[in-house]
C-alpha cells in the first residue's frame, strides 16, 4: 500500500518545516519532520491507527476520513484499496473544515 499526499497535505508539511526552522533551528526542524513522516508511514502497516473523523461541514463530501495526532499536529487521511490518501496535516487548533474544503 502506498501513501499519497494531497497538495493541501504537501503545503501543510512545508509550513511545518518552515515553522520548525524559524523556531527550533534547522537540525531540530528536520528531526521533527522526519519523525512526522515516519509516523505517517506507520499507516501502511496500521491503516486504522487513527480514529474516525466526521467533518462538521457535510457538504465537503469527504467520507470515511480518519485522523491521528502527532505532537500537536493532526493528520487527516482516507484508506483506499491501494493507498492511504493524506488529505491534510494541520496544527491541532486549526479549522479543519476550512482546510479540507
Amino acid at each position: 500500500m502506498r501513501i499519497t499526499y494531497s497538495p493541501t497535505a504537501d503545503i501543510g508539511l512545508n509550513k511545518i518545516l518552515v515553522y520548525g526552522k524559524q523556531n527550533w533551528g534547522e537540525e531540530q526542524a528536520y528531526s521533527f519532520f522526519i519523525s512526522l513522516i515516519d509516523e505517517v508511514k506507520l499507516l501502511k502497516t496500521y491503516p486504522e491507527l487513527g480514529q474516525k473523523y466526521y467533518p462538521k461541514n457535510k457538504t465537503l463530501g469527504l467520507n470515511n476520513l480518519r485522523k491521528f495526532i502527532f505532537k500537536g499536529y493532526q493528520v487527516f487521511y482516507q484508506i483506499n484499496p491501494d493507498e492511504i490518501y493524506i488529505y491534510a496535516i494541520v496544527a491541532k487548533g486549526a479549522d479543519v473544515d476550512e482546510v479540507l474544503g
